[in-house]
């Protein structure tokens, strides 16, 4: 019997532990995963995107990019908005 509730309580507490982190990794491969994909897409030349902050909570993150043009895009919207 005392075996029997103790395999209960440790396969509960392994549960338990298993559940509480999995946020914390799901977050952080969520982080490397906007990483790699900004990273690709700013390989193009023509404008990048930063990744100004990740906060990861709990059930969501938020993230904040900023979109940098360059070359001729700037150049383009600069005299769009006169700017120039």
């Amino acid at each position: 019997m005392k075996r029997g509730v103790l395999g209960a309580i440790a396969a509960v507490g392994i549960a338990a532990a298993i559940l509480l982190t999995l946020p914390g990794l799901i977050g952080y491969s969520a982080e490397e995963s906007l990483r790699s994909t900004l990273k690709t897409i700013s390989q193009q030349g023509a404008y990048r995107i930063e990744l100004v902050s990740f906060e990861r909570g709990w059930f969501s993150s938020r993230a904040t990019s900023r979109l940098v043009l360059e070359g001729q895009y700037a150049e383009t919207l600069e005299q769009a908005l006169g700017l120039d």
